[in-house]
């Protein structure tokens, strides 16, 4: 049985007391990547303080995080190499930005795809998104990322360049 019906099937057995949080998994093998290079680029530090700034004003952020605490972890993935972060510019601001969670020998998670506020609607997301798994593809791996169900134009972006959902997965908190 797939995680998906089973999840349905619990979100009914238990919704008098516990509130499904549902993730959507999507697969990367049907979006057309694009090199846009000439308008996205690999970050800097300077970048990640500007993604910080973006990301602590969104709620999915602020209720997990402090800003020092995600510096800090967002830090330490940049000098390890443990995570990627591509980035668009206007000049000196920050338009949109894209990363990677966990890179394994056979598979990327992309992680936060972050739009500033003052450019959202305008297609940036399809562009950084595409531009990364261009600049990732030379790895050969599958591509996938997780997206909460409430982050719906995170949904959008991701189907719109043609993401394709793979599954469900739920999590079920205390209501």
């Amino acid at each position: 049985m797939m995680q998906e019906d089973i999840g349905k099937r619990l979100e009914h057995i238990l919704c008098s007391q516990y509130a499904p949080e549902k993730i959507r998994i999507f697969d990367f093998e049907r979006v057309e990547a694009e090199d846009n290079q000439n308008i996205c680029e690999v970050t800097s530090r300077d970048d990640i303080r500007k993604m910080i700034d973006i990301m602590m004003t969104e709620d999915i952020y602020t209720s997990v995080y402090d800003r020092e605490t995600l510096e800090k972890q967002m830090m330490e993935r940049y000098n390890d190499h443990f995570s990627h972060y591509f980035v668009m510019k206007d000049g000196k601001n920050l338009v949109a930005a894209y990363t990677t969670f966990a890179e394994v020998p056979r598979m990327i998670l992309f992680g936060s795809l972050i739009v500033n506020p003052a450019y959202r609607g305008k297609g940036y997301a399809g562009l950084i998104i595409k531009y990364a798994c261009c600049a990732l593809a030379k790895k050969g791996v599958t591509k996938v990322t997780s997206i909460d169900t409430k982050n719906t134009a995170s949904l959008r972006a991701h189907e719109k360049i043609g993401a394709f959902p793979i599954e469900m997965l739920y999590k079920f908190v205390k209501a």
